[in-house]
């Protein structure tokens, strides 16, 4: 529950309080239409993970996590791309850089990538002599996401990030853009999801 942006129906009413009565009732027939439905990978519940925005193309979990998950693998999304945080601009000087390493010596910045996943985002990469993994990198700087190019600009590292999250499952702007379109639930779930199938519980 941690990396989950939850909030309680009474603080979702105080945050938006003119349209929360049509939202809460858009939530509450959407539960009540697909009650029962499940998505099942070899006899179990699916880990259905997502995220904010992809930035054009999902991450799988064997990148991310090392494990291959058959219905959590690497998908283009050609739906967000229109959203706020698709692609973002961040600079960090030479001591921004040094304050996040630990050090205060260096007087200008080097980054190499060592590898990246198959979707494009950092794996592994040396920054300062400093061998660090992708995620690593993204939590030290509070970047948006791993899927992003840099440069040394006046003795700055600028970087532009792509998408939000850690870019495994569905991407929650890429669905809200497909339904934009008309495309219905399942169409959307078959979309960031593969290899599973919809069963429905009786109950």
């Amino acid at each position: 529950y941690t990396c989950q942006a939850y909030i309680s129906p009474a603080e979702f009413i105080q945050r938006n309080p003119e349209r929360s009565e049509f939202f809460l009732k858009k939530i509450k027939k959407a539960v009540k239409e697909t009650r029962g439905e499940i998505m099942f990978f070899e006899g179990q519940p699916i880990d259905a993970l997502y995220h904010s925005t992809c930035g054009g193309r999902t991450e799988s979990a064997a990148d991310i996590w090392g494990q291959d998950i058959p219905y959590l693998r690497s998908v283009d999304c050609e739906y967000c791309s229109g959203t706020k945080y698709y692609s973002t601009l961040q600079v960090f000087s030479v001591q921004d850089i040094n304050r996040l390493l630990g050090e205060n010596g260096s007087s200008e910045i080097s980054v190499r990538v060592i590898e990246k996943t198959d979707s494009g985002r950092l794996k592994k990469l040396e920054v300062n002599g400093h061998l660090l993994s992708g995620e690593k990198f993204r939590k030290m700087l509070d970047l948006p996401s791993t899927f992003c190019n840099f440069k040394i600009d006046n003795d700055n590292l600028v970087i532009n990030s792509r998408g939000y999250g850690h870019g495994v499952g569905m991407c929650q702007y890429g669905a809200n853009g497909m339904a934009k379109e008309g495309k219905t639930y399942k169409d959307i779930l078959k979309k960031y999801y593969q290899n599973f199938e919809f069963v429905k519980l009786d109950y």
